[in-house]
């Protein structure tokens, strides 16, 4: 019987063997071109304003969301087929897109102003790795917000900044400035997520034994009447809570996330130089986002 199964299991190596040596090559398949990249054969001004954007900053440079519109053939009746690439801005991995709306920029005078602003405001105090893969400029942005179109200064999608920039000329110095810390936060926010959790618990040290417990569980006398006393939320390094009940360590990093972009050094440390590990942990983030290429 032993020698029935050997016999068996030799047919059907030899079988498989000899199947698999009949098959042909695998080859791969012709890798998808790349219709952010502008061709150097280009030379009309605009696609030549993209690329050596593209050039100075390592980021593609777009003006509408239109990536190719190209013959490909024509059809039996001799009808051409175009194809056609659209940048889905709001694409993302896990849910649905943001209806979105795009007023373009209509000359080469509105493109070249918002290629300084952004060069001037923006790239500087990205280092490479924090820098978006493209950037897409227009007059004016728009989002249907439950019902109601609302312009809005930017959308930062998967793999594309959308900046508003049809009313840059009206800005002063320091509105030209602020016009970008809420998308410094955004950017930050989601590359933070990549910093090992070593590094991440610096930070989160100072006040993890709280996180997420409410004040009776913490050992903290509780509030009454509705009345907060502060000084039991900052004195444990957090800039907020809920009546009697500590925030998550999420909420302590966004938190901290916004207060560096949206408020001096100065004049936050100085709201909070009663609770010196305040001023700490703040050190420590900002530290741990210079570290990720972000120059303050």
């Amino acid at each position: 019987m032993k020698l029935i199964y050997s016999i068996f299991y030799l047919s059907l190596f030899m079988m498989c063997a000899t199947s698999c040596g009949k098959e042909d090559s695998l080859v791969p398949n012709e890798t998808q071109k790349n219709y952010f990249i502008i061709s150097p054969d280009a030379t009309d001004p605009v696609s030549v304003l993209r690329r050596e954007f593209r050039e100075r900053n390592e980021v593609h440079l777009l003006f509408n969301d239109t990536l190719c519109h190209e013959q490909q053939g024509t059809n039996t009746e001799g009808i051409p087929i175009w194809y056609t690439e659209i940048l889905d801005l709001s694409y993302s991995l896990t849910s649905g897109g943001d209806e979105l709306y795009l007023d373009y920029l209509t000359n080469q005078s509105e493109m070249k102003e918002g290629i300084h602003f952004i060069e001037t405001y923006m790239i500087p105090r990205l280092a490479s790795p924090l820098r978006p893969y493209s950037i897409l400029l227009v007059n004016q942005l728009s989002e249907n917000y439950y019902g109601t179109i609302r312009a809005i200064d930017y959308y930062l999608g998967y793999r594309c900044l959308a900046l508003s920039v049809g009313n840059i000329a009206e800005m002063n110095e320091q509105e030209k400035r602020d016009f970008f810390s809420p998308i410094f936060g955004e950017i930050i926010s989601k590359k933070i997520n990549n910093v090992p959790a070593a590094v991440m618990e610096k930070f989160y040290t100072f006040s993890k034994e709280f996180y997420g417990k409410t004040y009776a569980a913490a050992g903290v006398p509780e509030d009454e009447n509705y009345v907060y006393d502060y000084d039991k939320v900052y004195s444990r390094g957090l800039l907020r809570a809920y009546y009697n009940l500590f925030i998550s360590a999420d909420y302590d990093l966004s938190d901290y996330i916004e207060a560096l972009f949206n408020t001096s050094e100065e004049e936050f440390k100085n709201k909070y130089a009663a609770y010196p590990i305040i001023g700490e942990k703040y050190d420590v983030l900002k530290q741990i986002i210079s570290d990720l290429g972000f120059i303050f």
